[in-house]
């Protein structure tokens, strides 16, 4: 895999092949610099849970959300208010000049960062009838399948080293610039934005909605948790997290079903009806639209990096008992292993089984030594 470092980064650095902004400890898991790119600069990070400060950026840079896990947290809102937000596979954040409010995120999240070259979108702009100057507006939590298409092909390229050359990487920067340009530029809503939800009322809707998950709730329960209309509580609700309702309600039935799915004695009917869905076809329709693979898909990849897991703890186990003791036969062997895991996620085929009890022994040992 290309370039895995670990960073620290609050805001941009001199040079478009160091431009992209990340938040907060990282690892980098593919990365454009070094490659001469001069129009775009892409990177994949794996970011830690935690505190992400207020953060200023001076080009455009895209936010997209990867890997197959919803991240969750919290966001500043208007007001000062951290509101919580669920963000799929796929959801898109487009930052222009000016400053990224502060998250507090959850979980780790697997984001792609994508950031363009101001001058260049200017050109690709001026090339374009009906761009006369480009005029990009920040736009949040959003989807588009062809933007999110083109800033994968080109992370793909970055993680090849440039493979393809330098005309196709080119190619897909003009690409990328020419769907930011149609995304960024639409024309803004002619009404006054409407106010976000005070928190305690969303928390308490939110709180409703996960209670309720395995009912079919309906549009006037949720606003009456508020003491709104219906029609205020829709506007309220979407000023506040970026999605109605109902989308909101869906990204809560597929968490909770992520997680059900970690217990394999729970059937997948079983699984459907706690979280909601009429019938398993649904379920796994629903399921597939948000994680993109089917949940017994799904499962079986979770089952299979639990027991990788497994394995690298007990790596870890046994390496400073080795540390202590001097050279040991499979001491490179182990070595090799965990840097394989930490850079790829998977063992190499020659890998030995380990038995539930060299796991124990190994962490019995680890106990000793400290």
């Amino acid at each position: 895999m290309a370039n895995q470092k670990t960073v620290i980064a609050t805001g941009d650095s001199e040079g478009l092949g160091a431009a992209v902004v990340v938040r907060g400890p990282s690892m980098c898991l593919s990365s454009s610099q070094g490659l001469g790119w001069n129009n775009a600069a892409i990177e994949r990070h794996l970011v830690e849970a935690g505190e992400k400060p207020e953060t200023r950026v001076s080009r455009p840079q895209i936010t997209l959300a990867a890997g197959q896990r919803i991240a969750r947290g919290e966001r500043k809102g208007r007001g000062g208010h951290f509101i919580p937000y669920s963000k799929p596979p796929g959801l898109m954040n487009l930052n222009v000049e000016g400053v990224i409010p502060a998250i507090n995120t959850a979980t780790p999240t697997e984001i792609i960062l994508c950031t363009l070259d101001t001058q260049f979108v200017g050109d690709v702009a001026g090339e374009q009838e009906g761009y006369p100057a480009p005029n990009l507006r920040e736009r949040t939590l959003f989807y588009d399948e062809i933007l999110g298409g083109l800033v994968r092909l080109l992370e793909r390229e970055a993680k090849s080293g440039g493979e393809s050359g330098r005309l196709f990487a080119d190619h897909l920067a003009y690409s990328v610039a020419l769907r930011t340009l149609a995304i960024g530029e639409q024309q803004p809503d002619r009404h006054a934005a409407p106010n976000a939800l005070p928190m305690p009322r969303l928390r308490r809707v939110i709180e409703r909605m996960r209670t309720d998950l395995s009912q079919d709730i309906d549009l006037q329960t949720l606003a009456a948790e508020t003491g709104y209309s219906r029609n205020h509580f829709l506007r309220m609700f979407r000023a506040s997290t970026g999605q109605p309702p109902h989308q909101y309600l869906m990204r809560l039935r597929i968490e909770k079903a992520e997680e059900m799915l970690r217990n394999r004695s729970l059937g997948l009917m079983e699984i459907a009806l706690e979280c909601g869905f009429s019938s398993h076809a649904h379920f796994t329709r629903a399921f597939r639209n948000i994680m993109g693979v089917s949940p017994s898909a799904y499962r079986r990849h979770a089952c299979r990096n639990k027991r990788l897991l497994v394995l690298v703890i007990g790596i870890h186990a046994v390496l400073p008992f080795v540390a202590a003791h001097g050279s040991h036969p499979q001491r490179k062997w182990r070595q090799e292993t965990k840097s394989d895991f930490l850079q790829t996620g998977s063992f190499p085929s020659s890998a030995p089984a380990v038995s539930s009890i060299d796991f124990l022994l190994c962490l019995r040992i680890r106990s000793d030594l400290q």
